[in-house]
Parts: structure tokens; C-alpha cells; sequence
């Protein structure tokens, strides 16, 4: 029996199972540190007098982590608002604030350093970092990608923070506890961000102190998995077995069970870790246990060289047969369907029981079952906006086909969506009345709508993670003369030869005088190069702010909100 028919038997039987993401998938294509890694490099930024002896005793294995971010916190923190050290990561003093709270400060160094190695639309297009290609040609990896796109698994679930996994599979996405609890989740079709984006700072698990938070309100979530083991296979990629997220998963599902070792052996079948042989280089399937407090739990290895068999597998072998993002569909329509009175009193509902029985007459040709739903115009009804998402947002943004949106439900799903999406808004404001919005919008909605449009202003834009290559790095005085960087050949710091990209030139827009831009040559760029933008996630939602705020924001309601003391 060959790997991949070994493969498929394990699988045989059961539901496509759900992925579990760690850090080691995005080292495998982004060369993105460890967990240890990056916190030495937020410590290269303290300087030489903030050795790592301070942090960290080298005598401890494993080592502390979140106790050394725990510690490194506060002098992070002191140099942040005592010293100018990170002034080029929040530009002026007035900027510092945007890192609030005692670990903030700390928070916003982390996504600075991670945000400036994540080059996705590099690695789609075959061009791996260096480091990147330790155990695999470039080939293999862009070979393991391309299955990674076309898999269609229900949900996954990751404690990276980088978003290389919405680049590949576009599912819609969900970030810390609070927002997978809060929001109206379907259990296909999903990313859940455990520990946080790259994008919302403060978003992110690091420190000790976040670590006993996390665990502290995560029955919810364990309550979640320990549904999802009950019914689907679970395949962990990027983890090893003394991973620390691993561990305190299991802990979770071995609280909620008891001392059921029937149960135990349940989820002992549907719970793979993968990971590289040592010794022997077969790829294999092996029976493996895990001892967490006096608890023997099984699981089972798969040893793999590279993933391109288990992707190969789960594309074609072990998915849903519906794609997850129709499926998502049908799922929220069906309950918004059902749940509401309204329409619910329009649909003629016939037992199951009656229909089988139709059925065994022999009388089934007469039995016609199907559900259509048909999105109106103003698709600012119930929730249109989040069955659309904020990519599909973004684009009737820029095509105009948001002249039929019904501003106030818009407005809703902006107050409502993570502050880590940058949707446009100004636009929306423009076309009503500071009497009408007064009268539709309670005095408490204004005001945190106030501190959402406060976070894309322009100053505000410029304030985040925009990275541009040094050699590109100036003061412009047109975007036509940016746009002509991009024939423009550069040297990176290990001296290859590099093209300006799309994002590079976006990156140098963002950060432009906001006298200089040309609200006509920023829409222009925007839309004629709008395919490519899209790939990069930290530029794109961004620039399309900066065209809203620059074009819109002049009107009353915007600036009524702009004005608005919040305390």
C-alpha cells in the first residue's frame, strides 16, 4: 500500500477534517521567526544595553517564554514614551498613543518586525525567501501551495499571526476569542485567529499576562474544539508535540471528559500531528502518545518529507464536496431564513417523517424540495454586509456599486467589524444629513463610531506597519512620479537585483504628504491596478482608506464625528 492509499484509508469514513495551523507553516514558506526568535529580535531593537541575560536565564529548558515578553514589556515600554528609539515605527509624539495599555508599546514592535520580512505575492509567484529553502527546492514549495489553495476543509484554526492562510483559501476570518465568540459563526468556510493578527496589535497573545487571559475565558473555545474532535478528524501542521498551544488543547479536552478513557481513544483516531521523520525517512503513519498531567492521550504521526502527498490528499480525496464558501452561503441564508417570522411564514414546512414515507409509496417524482435565496438590492439588509464580507465591501466601494446600500446598515456592520479591516466609510456619510444621522444614530453608537473614523484618518494611515525597501524610501511629489518607480531596478540588502512592486508603490503612497496626492491619480492607480493591490493585505485596504478619507471626509457627519469629544 503506498503513502498516499495509507492516507486515504486513515481518513476513510469520517468527516474532511479541520486544520490546526502553527508557526511552523509560515517558517516553511515565509522564513518567519519562531515564537523565541522574535522576541530576540524585539530585543536587537532595545540596543546593546538590554542583553538577554536580563530576560531570560539560559540555564532554564525550555525557556520562559512569556516570561521574557513579560519582562521585556516594560523597558519596550519605557523607551516607547521616554526616549525617540521607536519613533520610526509611530512616526510623531502625538502617534505614540496609538499603543495603549501596558503592553501596547510591546505589541506594536512585534508587528513591526514581523511585518517587514511578509512578502506574499513574492511567494505565490515562486520567489522564496533564501531562508526559506533550508529542506525543499522552490519548486516543491510552490507545488505545496498551489494544493493548499485548492483544499477545501470546513474551518481552520491557527495561532500564527501573519495572514498568509486568508491569502491562500480567502475564508472569512475570525480574531481572538472575543470576536469568535461574539460574531455570528457557521463552522464552515472560517479562520479562526486564536491568538491574534498581525494587523490589530493588540489583537496578539505574547506576554505571560496575555497567556493567563487566554486561558482564563478560553472555555468557550475549548468547548468549540472539543465539538469539532466529537465530529471531524483534526490534522495539526506546523506543530510539534511539545508545542506549548498543543498541550494546553488537550488540557482543555481532557477537562472536559474526564476520566473517559473511551472517550480518549475516540479522539485518538481523529486527531493527526505531522511532522518531519528523523532517523527513518519513510513517510508513515504511526500510533504516538502524549502525557499531560498523569493523562496517556493517543494520537497518531504522520511523518511526512514534504506535504505535497497529505495536500494532494485532502484536495481530491477527503473534501467537501460543496466548495465552503457556498457552503458558508447556504448556511447563513438557511438561518437567517429561519429565524426570522417574517419570511419563515412564506415557506410551506413538511415533517421529514411524511416526506420518507411519500418516498417509499413510490410517490417521490411528486416531491419537489429546494430553498432559492435572492439578495435584494439594498443588500444592507440583516446581514447582508457580513455575508458579502470585506473584500466584496471593498469592491463595490471602487466599482460604485454601493449607490444602493443602505447607509445606516452599513454603518452597523462598520461599528460592529474588527477595527482591523479598514473599510471605507466617508463616502456613506457624505450621502446623509447630520439631522438625519442624529436622528437614526444613538448618542453612545456616535461616539464609538467616532473613535473607529479617528483610527483612518490620514495621520493615522500612516502611523502603522508601512514598510518601503530603503532604496525606494523619499519624498515624492506626485503619484504619476511614483508610478514611474516601477521600472525602476533596485538592490535588496543581500544585493539581488528587484523590481519596484504594486505594493511597494502603494507602500510609498501611504506614506506621501497628503498635499501632494491627487484624489483623481489615487483612484486612478487604485482601480487600474486594483487585482494586484489585493495581494497586498497590509497596503490595499489601507490605500482604499486613504482615497475615502481624502475624497469623502469633508462632509458634515464625517467631520461632526472627527470633532467629537469621546470622553
Amino acid at each position: 500500500m503506498s503513502f498516499k492509499e495509507e492516507l486515504k484509508k486513515a481518513f476513510e469514513g469520517q468527516n474532511p477534517p479541520y486544520l490546526f495551523v502553527g508557526s511552523g507553516f509560515s517558517k516553511r514558506y515565509l522564513a518567519s521567526p519562531s515564537w523565541g526568535e522574535l522576541l530576540e529580535m524585539i530585543r536587537a531593537t532595545l540596543g546593546d544595553s538590554y542583553p538577554q541575560e536580563k530576560y531570560i536565564d539560559p540555564k532554564v529548558t525550555p525557556p520562559d517564554l512569556p516570561g521574557y515578553a513579560e519582562k521585556m514589556a516594560d523597558d519596550v515600554k519605557n523607551l516607547w514614551w521616554n526616549s525617540d528609539r521607536y519613533s520610526y515605527i509611530y512616526g510623531d509624539n502625538e502617534n505614540r498613543k496609538i499603543a495603549a495599555g501596558d503592553y501596547g508599546p510591546l505589541k506594536q514592535v512585534a508587528c513591526h518586525v514581523l511585518s517587514q520580512d511578509l512578502s506574499f505575492p513574492d511567494i505565490l509567484n515562486g520567489d522564496f525567501p533564501e531562508t526559506a529553502l533550508t529542506y525543499e527546492t522552490q519548486k516543491v514549495l510552490s507545488d505545496e501551495l498551489e494544493l493548499f489553495q485548492k483544499i477545501n476543509s470546513p474551518c481552520l484554526i491557527t495561532t500564527n499571526y501573519d495572514s498568509l492562510i486568508e491569502k491562500l483559501l480567502k475564508y472569512d476570518v475570525f480574531v481572538g476569542q472575543d470576536d469568535l465568540i461574539l460574531s455570528h459563526t457557521q463552522g464552515v468556510g472560517e479562520i479562526y485567529k486564536i491568538h491574534g493578527d498581525i494587523n490589530v496589535p493588540n489583537s496578539i497573545v505574547l506576554t505571560k499576562s496575555d497567556y493567563d487571559r487566554f486561558k482564563a475565558h478560553d472555555k468557550y473555545l475549548h468547548a468549540k474544539i472539543l465539538t469539532i474532535f466529537a465530529e471531524n478528524p483534526i490534522v495539526f501542521l506546523g506543530y510539534s508535540l511539545s508545542d506549548k498551544n498543543i498541550q494546553e488543547i488537550i488540557r482543555g479536552i481532557v477537562d472536559c471528559i474526564g476520566g473517559n478513557q473511551e472517550k480518549y481513544n475516540s479522539f485518538s483516531s481523529r486527531m493527526y500531528i505531522v511532522d518531519r521523520p528523523r532517523g527513518d525517512s519513510r513517510p508513515r503513519i504511526e500510533p504516538c502518545e502524549i502525557s499531560l498531567d498523569g493523562i496517556i492521550f493517543k494520537a497518531r504521526k504522520v511523518y511526512l518529507n514534504n506535504y505535497l502527498d497529505l495536500f494532494d490528499v485532502l484536495v481530491n480525496d477527503v473534501k467537501l464536496q460543496v466548495p465552503a464558501k457556498t457552503m458558508k452561503f447556504f448556511v447563513e441564508n438557511l438561518y437567517d431564513t429561519f429565524s426570522n417570522p417574517q419570511r419563515l411564514s412564506s415557506i410551506f414546512l413538511r415533517p421529514i417523517d411524511e416526506i420518507v414515507e411519500e418516498v417509499n409509496k413510490g410517490n417521490g417524482e411528486k416531491l419537489i424540495a429546494g430553498l432559492t435565496f435572492s439578495a435584494p438590492r439594498n443588500v444592507g439588509f440583516g446581514r447582508g454586509f457580513q455575508r458579502m464580507g470585506a473584500d466584496a465591501v471593498r469592491d463595490g466601494f471602487m466599482s460604485g456599486r454601493d449607490s444602493g446600500w443602505n447607509v445606516y446598515e452599513y454603518i452597523r456592520y462598520f461599528l460592529a467589524s474588527n477595527s482591523g479591516k479598514w473599510l471605507p466609510i466617508h463616502r456613506y456619510l457624505n450621502n446623509i444629513s447630520l439631522q438625519d444621522f442624529r436622528s437614526n444614530i444613538s448618542t453612545e453608537e456616535a461616539k464609538i463610531l467616532s473613535a473607529k473614523v479617528k483610527d483612518i484618518t490620514v495621520e493615522k494611515i500612516k502611523s502603522v506597519h508601512i514598510h518601503v525597501p530603503a532604496p525606494l524610501d523619499g519624498e515624492y511629489q506626485s503619484i504619476n512620479q511614483v508610478v514611474n518607480l516601477g521600472a525602476y531596478k533596485y538592490e535588496d540588502n543581500s544585493g539581488k537585483k528587484k523590481s519596484a512592486t504594486v505594493g511597494n508603490l502603494g507602500s510609498i503612497i501611504l506614506k506621501m504628504d497628503e498635499s501632494k496626492i491627487s484624489e483623481a491619480d489615487l483612484f486612478k492607480f487604485i482601480s487600474g491596478n486594483k487585482d494586484k493591490l489585493k495581494k497586498y493585505e497590509l497596503v490595499y485596504p489601507k490605500i482604499i482608506c486613504l482615497y475615502d478619507y481624502i475624497k469623502y471626509a469633508g462632509n458634515p457627519v464625517s467631520q461632526y464625528l472627527l470633532n467629537l469629544q469621546n470622553k
